[in-house]
């Protein structure tokens, strides 16, 4: 690697061809036939490199991947770089971070990229604030990855959203989670539509039973002795004779343990 590139701080100039990729980058291959890195190419013709790349001391590319494409395209042996040292879960930080803000990601990709951070050892709380992203948001992209491989192009294309995650996670089988997915993407399905569908599947509606004679019987006897127990109640409000009141208890003790021993006769 070039000497140049071995200096902290300040903004240097170094030899395109001495910079190197990060391995980790979210984005994976660039293709030179991109249109989106053919009109920053032409912007950099036009008007030079604006933003330095960011890179490690070794040469390795943290910020700015596209930006070294495009000066390849236009000829540009040297660009202007920012060097950092940093560990290599602060670089996928921020790495990610970059592209994050600049939209640069599909949710595939940044879902690729939150699950190298949570390999470091980050929780969802840890990573959220580092990439300004919401929690929920985190777990969302996190569950991308947990679904089958199947759809993941869907998910990097756009066709499924990151609302369908968490109601596709609930699904059994892998097999259910690819079937609901190209459905609710071929008809358009918003997410309430989603969990609707998911829940018909998770959770069928239970067979109702009739209750039994003697269930109901039951059931009745224990409301008439509520019931008795309500009007006990109501008289002693206006019964103030402690004798009328004990008979009141009495009565209904006896009416009590009659309905209780016709609901023994009979089971």
């Amino acid at each position: 690697m070039s000497s140049e590139v071995s200096t902290i701080d300040g903004i240097y100039p170094v030899e395109v061809r001495a910079l190197e990729s990060l391995r980790d980058n979210p984005r994976g291959a660039l293709d030179p036939q991109d249109t989106s890195i053919n009109e920053l190419a032409e912007s950099i013709n036009a008007h030079g490199l604006l933003q330095p790349l960011v890179i490690t001391p070794d040469g390795i590319i943290i910020a700015g991947h596209r930006r070294r494409l495009a000066c390849e395209l236009v000829g540009l042996e040297r660009v202007q770089v920012v060097i950092r040292n940093l560990n290599e879960r602060e670089q996928l930080e921020v790495m990610l971070i970059e592209n994050i803000q600049r939209r640069d990601l599909n949710n595939l990709q940044i879902a690729q990229a939150l699950q190298k951070l949570s390999e470091q050892g980050l929780s969802v709380r840890d990573i959220a604030p580092k990439v300004g992203m919401h929690y929920e948001t985190v777990r969302k992209h996190l569950g991308v990855v947990r679904l089958p491989a199947e759809l993941h192009p869907m998910f990097a294309s756009g066709e499924l959203a990151l609302g369908y995650v968490f109601p596709l996670l609930d699904l059994p089988t892998p097999q259910k989670q690819i079937e609901l997915a190209k459905k609710a993407a071929a008809e358009g399905w918003l997410v309430n539509q989603m969990m609707a569908a998911v829940n018909q599947i998770t959770r069928p509606p239970q067979q109702y039973v009739r209750p039994s004679k003697e269930e109901l019987r039951q059931e009745a006897i224990s409301e008439y002795i509520e019931k008795l127990a309500k009007i006990r109640n109501g008289l002693a409000q206006y019964v103030n004779d402690k004798t009328a009141l004990v008979l009141i208890g009495k009565a209904e003790d006896a009416l009590t343990d009659y309905l209780m021993q016709i609901g023994r006769k009979r089971t």
